[in-house]
């Protein structure tokens, strides 16, 4: 018997077995009760804990238990394992969708189609991203290969978890806003030590208006925060737009790993790639950079960390910068500790600032040793190529004999009491000052050191 939308809805189900069906997740059809040939390919239905979404038009609307349906939002309570599923093919237009999980089980969304917020539409029902999960239990996963569009007011894809859960995206599909944030992913519970995973291999465009960022990506909790990018990311709204923005806002141990990929390019008005480990924890700050990035009056790189774990920058892409700084590293912490600061720009790849500093450390109170490693080359017309402050930690400066920095002043130095090192096989040509090597402190204070080797020539 063929059983269409409208009968469907009117099918009268046992309140027993309602309740006994709802409770299993976003399901609400009965054991025997089928869909039509083809009815899933029209809307979103759901038996169980999995809900199947074909090519349809959503309205703004919070789902109330009717399958098949057209509502943006649906809610599991994560009684068992959930799953949302667009299926290959299909395109869910209009305001797009939205999922709630209040359960301790997870929630994985696979999209193999396209979610789309249509020009005009504002959605609000869980959020405004064409895209949207919530938790206050368990996982949030995302994956496929889907494509998702914001091409109406909000942002991409929004991840929140205010539960216990970890957050995972997992994707090869483009994902775009026309006016809001590519990919949002936010773990808000102090008391959450999971690891928030952002990996996107499509491009990722944030909105042309409008402060937006490409890719955000934080916790306030314990946890990791690591984001993967195999595509191009785009955030050049007028107003400040960072490229990526990873922040770990928790105490503990938690880490920040940014990695992108070669042949790709990264172009914003604010902060290329920005890691900020906020809050006195112990994890490591890294950058694993591998695309092109353009900024505008902004930094290129930028890791800073507020507490004692260390700071990597390993660059290999070029990087350019109109007014700024190419690559800035900050050990912004209080206290004194023993953090390193390690910062290489790789052969062949070239950092280049218009005004501005090419790479700039400040290792603040820590007593552990920066290390910067020009392979590349350095130019900076109006600014100094390698600019490092410390209190009481060593800064040494490695010039490869293929490395080269060319800027007005080549390597600036300064420190309280650390040693200050330049080794150079390379060339180092300020326009102004070759190398300059400077300590403030009083009585004992460290060695400030120039070795030249091999064909290694300063000048300035």
């Amino acid at each position: 018997m063929s059983v269409t939308f409208s009968t469907l809805r009117k099918v009268s189900l046992p309140s027993r077995r309602l309740a006994a069906t709802t409770a299993l997740g976003f399901g609400v059809l009965a054991a025997g009760v089928g869909l039509a040939p083809g009815a899933a390919l029209a809307a979103c239905s759901a038996v169980g804990g999995t809900l199947t979404c074909g090519t349809t038009t959503t309205t703004d609307t919070s789902n109330a238990g009717v399958f098949p349906a057209t509502d943006r939002q649906y809610t599991t309570n994560g009684a068992v394992p959930s799953f949302l599923n667009v299926t290959a093919g299909s395109t869910v237009d209009g305001f797009g969708l939205a999922a709630n999980l209040t359960g301790a089980n997870a929630l994985t969304v696979t999209n193999s189609g396209t979610i789309q917020v249509n020009a005009g539409n504002t959605p609000t029902k869980g959020g405004n991203a064409a895209l949207g999960l919530a938790s206050s239990g368990g996982d949030l996963i995302y994956n496929g290969p889907g494509v998702i569009a914001n091409k109406g007011t909000g942002d991409g894809l929004s991840v929140s978890q205010t539960g216990i859960g970890l957050i995972t995206i997992t994707t090869t599909g483009d994902i775009s806003a026309a006016t809001g944030t590519g990919v949002v992913a936010r773990i808000q519970n102090a008391a959450n030590a999971k690891t928030v995973t952002v990996d996107v291999s499509g491009n990722v465009t944030a909105g042309a208006t409008g402060v937006n960022n490409g890719i955000f990506a934080d916790t306030i909790g314990s946890g990791d925060v690591v984001v993967t990018t195999g595509g191009n990311v785009t955030a050049t709204a007028a107003a400040v737009s960072f490229g990526i923005r990873a922040i770990q806002q928790g105490t503990g141990n938690g880490a920040i790993t940014v990695t992108t990929a070669a042949g790709k390019t990264i172009a914003s008005t604010a902060d290329g790639i920005s890691a900020l480990n906020s809050n006195k924890g112990t994890g490591l700050t890294k950058v694993v950079n591998q695309s092109t990035i353009n900024v505008g009056n902004a930094i290129g790189i930028k890791a800073t960390t507020n507490g004692s774990g260390g700071i990597v920058v390993d660059n290999s892409g070029d990087i350019t910068a109109g007014t700024g700084t190419g690559i800035l590293a900050v050990n912004s912490n209080a206290a004194a500790s023993a953090a390193t600061i390690d910062v290489t720009v790789a052969a062949g790849k070239t950092v280049t600032v218009g005004t501005g500093d090419g790479i700039k450390i400040d290792s603040g109170l820590s007593t552990g040793l920066t290390t910067i490693n020009i392979i590349g080359e350095i130019k900076a017309a109006n600014g100094t190529g390698v600019k490092g402050t410390s209190t009481a930690g060593g800064i040494t400066v490695n010039v490869v004999a293929n490395g080269k920095i060319d800027p007005l002043i080549g390597v600036d130095l300064a420190t309280v009491s650390g040693t200050l090192t330049v080794n150079n096989a390379g060339v180092i040509q300020g326009d102004n000052i070759g190398v300059q090597l400077k300590s403030t402190g009083v009585g004992f204070v460290g060695a400030l050191v120039v070795n030249q080797t091999g064909t290694g020539s300063i000048t300035g």
